[in-house]
Order: C-alpha cells, then structure tokens, then sequence
C-alpha cells in the first residue's frame, strides 16, 4: 500500500475513533458506528501512523448529578465542566474487549460492527478485567490508569442511596483529540450522569381516634431522570407497616402523575406475617409487615415516558391500615416507605425478605402517636371498688368549641361527640385483652386501663397545637354509690405522659355512697311492723274522734 492510501485508511479509521469515542461517553450510549458524512477523504484525523503502539493510556470518570441541564449533549473525551453536583461513591470497574487490535483498521472497523451495542460488543468479543475496581470522590472523580491500548467496557457496580445506575458504555484508549483532531489523546475523560430518587411519605391520621379509624399513607417517589438512550431496568415501592396496624383489602392504590397505573403494569405483593423490622431481635415497637409494589416492563416504560413528556416526575402508592391490637409498648406507631431504583443486591426480594431492604435505599418514616389511661376507683375513703363502668368519648364545650384544660381530669359541663370509642382494656399485671370494647370495667382493685386513644396533640406527624379532647363518663356505679355527675375531660399528651414515648397517664375517681351517706328510712321487716303500728294508731285516733263527736250531737 502507497502511503497515500495508508493515509487515507488511517484517517477512515480515525474518523471512526472520533466517532465511537465522542458518543461512548454518554451514559447508556455507549458508542456508535460512523454515518457516511462524518467519514471525509480529507479529514483532519490524526494517523496511525502516528499511534504509539507501545504507549499506555488512562480513563478519568467524572461522576455528575443528572438534571434536566445535562446530559443531552455527546462526550468527546476532553475535560469539561457540567452542571449537576458531582457524586462521590460510585464504584466502577473496566474490562477490556477482547480481541479489539486498534492498531488496526481492521480492529477499528471490527469495534464499529457493533453499531452502539455495548452488549453485542461484550457477546461478540468477550472481556478481560482490567486493573481494579475505583470509587469517585468528593469530587466525583475515579481514574483507571496504566491502560494499554484498547477498547474498555466501563461498568458501574454500585451508586449511593437512591441514585440509578448509569448504564456501561465503551471507551477507547487512545481517541482522537477533540481539541486537535490530527492528534490522538492517550487519556480521555468520560462525564457519565446518574439519576437520584427521592421518596417522601405523608400520613393522615387526624380521625383515627382509636380502634378501627382508618390511618392513610401517602407515599412518593421520584421517577428516574434518565438519558433519552436508558431504559429503566428496575423500580419498586415498599412501606413497611406496623405490625399492630392491618392493611384495607383493595386499599392500594399506584399512580404517575394523575394517571393510575394499571394492575397489570405492576406485581401486589405482602408479607401479613409479623416480622422483626430492623433485623435485630423484634419487639412490639418494631415488628411489621410489608406491601410492596415491583413495576413491571410496561410500568417502567409507563413512568419513564411520561417523565421525559413532562406529564409526571413522582409516582404515588396509597393505602390505609387500621388499628388492629392493643398498642402496648411505647405507643409510637411507624411507617416507613422506601423506593428502589436498583435492583436490589444480594437476591433481596420484597415478597419474602424478612430484612430491611439491602444499600440503605432512600427512606422516609412518618409516625402516629397512641396512649392509655389509666383509672383507679375508689370511695372517698381511698378504698378500691371493682364493677365501675366507664366509656371514653370525643367531647368539646357546649359551643363546639375546643377545651382548654388547666389541669388534667377536670369535670364539667361538656358536650359528647359521637359515639363512645372502642379501644382496648389492659389488665393490672399490664396483660392487654385483644377483644375491641366501649365499656371498660374497674377490677377488684379499683383499676381499669384504656389502651389505643390517639395523642391530642400530635396530628398527621407532626404537633397539634389545637388539641382536642377526650372525656371520661361513668356509666355504672359500683353498688351502693353514686354516678358521676358530670364528663371529665383528659388529655394524652407529651407533657403529661408518665415516661417518654410510653404516653401513660392516669386519675383517680372517687364515688361517693347513694344518697350522700345518709340513711333512708328502712321499708322492710321491723320497719315495716312499725309503720304498721303507726298508721293502725293513726286510724284508731280517728275513729275515737270520730265517734265522741257523734254522742255530743245526740
């Protein structure tokens, strides 16, 4: 060959290293084979004549937050400086291509067969690792270095909490200079982009007064912000729920946007029995259960698209659960909503893992708050009385308006709201019956605590600074002593729990005996034989009067 024509064959094939190296490093888009006009008789390429066959190269990752600012142009190897916060923590591994010769054009034609398929290339070609593993730093930054010339798939492991994995793609050391394209560049720098999801969680629970009310969740996840050219190859919302709560059957509900996903765009899947929720030892404060909603291929298409069409950037699951047993330990009922945007590693699987989710996906925890009252009956001399009757109900003042209580358990005219709650009794050795009831029964010692009433002033997780009120009314006196006379009014409440987080308070009511402790007049046995004896003196007199009278009228 004269070395014209080796020329001209050497600048085809550099117009091909431009080509495959300027679009290998966008994410996802790992190269491209030349079109026909980037492919000129007299381009200015660099030669390979010119390669330095025994020279070694490097590969510099730059790792940057994707936005809607970046990303959308193609990489041509030199250092640049995008938007986007950079991301520390992703760790990458090279491997290089077998059996690609770039000194070559034969290795050169051999590596744009492969027309943009970085797996048709790995299919075709096989791979060799390369060096080890690197991880970005505070900058974003991660270099591969001592490469010998070659086409390198680069790959990436594993990327914090939340961020999609970008997809592989190929770099080729050497490629041309995009500054000076008449020269080769042994160490060029590649800008890969990741997409970070975020997830939040709502509760309201402002009606769910106590057994039975309804507790809704709201949960909401980003959809992924990806490249034009990557799919998204994984997407899962879980909530994991507090074991004493029940899920509604039918509850759950999944939407993009306003457009609800259809059942066939996503797998239901729970997990109903009680599993410890922090992988330690379970306890009654931390043992869940677990609904989980895996999208699938036509759901991640479904989200994606309409993210890229500006019609949805968050995907929402609703659901409500129900109080279902006694509260007990500290009255902090959790839920807490994770998204992942990865497939989850170590062959986690949301449908059967009893663990908490694996690479701390992103999170979010919301939380109600319940407590018990405790009561004591007593008279008035401090004696227990057992068989007092009692019910808890919603009270406000006469007006509608709300009480303001300066002391806790305080009786008064107050109007009752509804009917009595259900909740749960506990018994005095601290055992809580799982039977739901609106009347709770003082035992022999006087006692009886109402176990599930929600925490006035703590509201959709946050502080309510207008707390409601609950009011105490006894319904039946232990025999021989009166009723209350009136509601009186409590607050659960932070301030005036017994220990924190356990939300425990409690009164003591004293009954007074029937009629004040004065005897009535006796109306049976030796009682009666006097009234007996009277009325029959009354009636004699009358007679003796009666008949006097009538001899002085004769």
């Amino acid at each position: 060959m004269s070395s014209l024509n080796l020329r001209r064959g050497s600048s085809l094939l550099a117009a091909v290293a431009l080509a495959v190296g300027g679009l290998a490093v966008v994410p996802g888009a790992a190269f491209a084979a030349p079109a026909p006009a980037v492919v000129a008789a007299d381009a200015q390429v660099p030669s390979l004549v010119d390669l330095d066959t025994d020279a070694t190269g490097s590969i510099t990752v730059h790792k940057y937050q994707k936005t809607d600012a970046n990303g959308t142009a193609a990489g041509n190897g030199q250092q640049a400086t995008p938007d986007g916060a950079p991301v520390q923590g992703v760790v990458y591994k090279i491997e290089k291509l077998n059996n690609i010769d770039l000194t070559t054009q034969a290795g050169w034609e051999k590596l744009a067969s492969y027309s943009n398929s970085v797996s048709a290339a790995v299919a075709g070609q096989g791979v060799t690792a390369a060096g080890t593993s690197q991880t970005t730093d505070g900058n974003g930054t991660a270099t591969f270095s001592n490469l010998a010339l070659g086409a390198y798939v680069v790959t990436e492991v594993s990327a914090p909490a939340g961020y999609t994995l970008s997809a592989p793609f190929i770099v080729t050391v050497p490629m041309t200079n995009a500054t000076d394209t008449t020269k080769w560049d042994y160490d060029p720098d590649v800008y890969p982009k990741n997409a970070k999801t975020e997830v939040k969680k709502t509760v309201d629970d402002a009606a769910a007064h106590t057994v039975g009310d309804n507790i809704n969740y709201t949960v909401s996840a980003d959809i992924p912000n990806l490249p034009a050219d990557q799919t998204l190859g994984y997407y899962t919302i879980v909530d994991q729920y507090d074991a004493r709560m029940e899920l509604t059957a039918g509850s759950v509900v999944v939407k993009y946007g306003d457009t609800t996903l259809a059942d066939t765009d996503y797998t239901l899947s729970e997990i109903t029995t009680a599993f410890d929720g922090d992988g330690n030892t379970a306890t009654t404060n931390d043992s869940v259960k677990r609904v989980s909603v895996v999208l699938t291929d036509a759901g991640r298409k479904k989200i994606l698209d309409a993210r890229r069409a500006g019609t949805a950037d968050k995907v929402t699951m609703t659901l409500t659960t129900t109080i279902k047993a006694p509260i007990a330990g500290n009255g902090i009922v959790p839920n807490t909503a994770y998204v992942l945007p990865n497939t989850p590693s170590n062959g986690w699987d949301p449908a059967t893992s009893t663990t908490p989710p694996p690479d701390t996906p992103p999170s979010s925890t919301v939380t109600s708050k319940f407590g018990k009252v405790k009561i004591t009956k007593t008279d008035l001399s401090s004696k227990a009385l057992g068989g007092a009757e009692f019910q808890v109900y919603l009270c406000t003042m006469q007006d509608d308006s709300a009480i303001t209580l300066t002391d806790n358990f305080t009786a008064g005219d107050y109007k009752l709201v509804g009917s009595p709650l259900t909740a749960y009794s506990v018994a005095a050795d601290g055992t809580a019956t799982a039977t739901e009831q609106n009347t709770f029964t003082s035992a022999a010692d006087g006692t009886v605590t109402i176990d599930a009433l929600q925490n006035n002033d703590w509201e959709n997780n946050a502080t309510d600074t207008t707390p409601d009120a609950y009011c105490l009314v006894e319904t039946k006196a232990p025999s021989g002593f009166e009723l209350q006379t009136k509601p009186i009014a409590f607050q659960i409440t932070a301030d005036n729990s017994t220990a924190d987080n356990s939300y425990t308070i409690g009164t003591t009511v004293k009954d007074v005996p029937s009629n004040g402790s004065f005897k009535l007049p006796l109306t049976g046995a030796a009682g009666v034989i006097a009234l007996v004896l009277a009325g029959g003196l009354l009636v004699g007199g009358s007679v003796f009067l009666g008949m006097r009278n009538k001899r002085r009228n004769a």
